[in-house]
């Protein structure tokens, strides 16, 4: 029973490992600004699309005015490869 519990804990730990290897990133991305918005601005919208970990893009919404807003949309492969 001790060894059967083990291969499977040992086995779960592997595939965790392989499932964490494979990941899959936006391919593109659309910015949206709506509505009456002073002083909006996305800056380095397309550092949100690559894999680098320790970039970013900033969206500023300074004033939103009736509703307003900003926002982000990512398209991914529909297959998982890129």
């Amino acid at each position: 029973m001790k060894i059967t519990t083990s291969f499977f804990i040992c086995l779960f730990y592997l595939a965790s490992i392989n499932k964490m290897k494979s990941q899959v990133y936006s391919t593109t991305e659309t910015n949206i600004i709506n509505g009456l918005c002073v002083g909006c601005s996305i800056n380095n919208a397309t550092n949100s699309i690559d894999a680098n970990h320790s970039n970013y893009e900033i969206m500023n919404l300074t004033v939103s005015v009736l509703g307003a807003n900003i926002g982000q949309k990512h398209h991914f492969p529909i297959s998982g490869n890129s």
